[in-house]
């Protein structure tokens, strides 16, 4: 027998504990409930960060990760992925809370306008790329996407 799914009524993702199933919001959203976020601000939020076609040279945040994980010799580890860019639901700190971090414009993730794929340039998934993410210091990058530069310098 097919076990129900049970999706959160503010961010979409599924919901496995009790108290959040009961609820149908995770504990995280609930939080964002009583300041105010409801669905409605959230989509207007990823807007801000979404693009009809994600750019030649981009790849997702999962296959960054799996980079990272299969290659700690450069220093980088998910945490610091993660912290580089922006956190969990980086178009919320910026545009609900009204703060952003990111390490570097190229840090900054796109999500191709109907999806919820967070893409990043496939440069941080080299050995400089990962060693950037390690250091911090992202001197050698390329040139980020223009929505990424613009959105990074909002969020300073």
């Amino acid at each position: 027998m097919a076990k129900n799914i049970v999706v959160c009524k503010v961010c979409g993702k599924p919901v496995k504990a009790g108290a959040s199933v009961a609820n149908a919001c995770g504990t995280r959203c609930n939080k964002l409930l009583a300041q105010g976020v409801n669905a409605q601000v959230i989509a207007s939020a990823k807007q801000a960060y979404c693009v009809q076609t994600i750019p030649a040279g981009f790849i997702t945040i999962a296959q960054l990760h799996r980079a990272i994980a299969a290659a700690p010799q450069h220093g980088a580890s998910v945490a610091k992925m993660v912290t580089s860019t922006g956190g969990d639901r980086p178009y919320l700190n910026i545009s609900v809370k009204g703060i952003g971090k990111f390490a570097s414009a190229i840090c900054v993730p796109l999500i191709q306008a109907g999806t919820k794929t967070r893409m990043l340039p496939a440069w941080l998934a080299t050995p400089q790329g990962m060693q950037a993410i390690a250091s911090g210091v992202f001197t050698g990058a390329p040139k980020a996407h223009a929505l990424q530069t613009a959105i990074y310098n909002k969020a300073k």
